[in-house]
């Protein structure tokens, strides 16, 4: 950490530091990030809320919201975030939600 200029700040979240931290470290150690592309689909009563997830655990590529009013979208994700992912979006939507990963 000292290498890397690397400091913690204790008043931001984990999720806003992580991606400063891995480019510096990145740079002392040999680091290899694999990112993955999900395809989303998730119910019309559910939607709303889990659009906010999707939007801070990652970049949304692409989003199309369905005549029925359920979402569909592409969200690129590193690997290591997959399983948070889902998580989250099955609690919002109690299971409801499909996530397939695109190749």
């Amino acid at each position: 950490m000292k290498d890397g200029r690397i400091s913690v700040d204790p008043q931001k979240s984990v999720d806003e530091q992580v991606q400063d931290i891995v480019e510096k470290l990145r740079s002392i150690i040999a680091l290899k990030s694999e990112n993955l592309k999900l395809e989303i689909i998730i119910p019309a009563q559910y939607a709303s809320q889990s659009y906010a997830v999707l939007k801070s655990v990652g970049s949304l590529t692409s989003e199309q919201w369905q005549n029925n009013g359920s979402l569909k979208a592409i969200l690129e994700i590193p690997a290591a975030a997959r399983p948070n992912v889902i998580d989250r979006l099955g609690s919002i939507t109690k299971g409801s939600a499909t996530v397939e990963v695109m190749k």
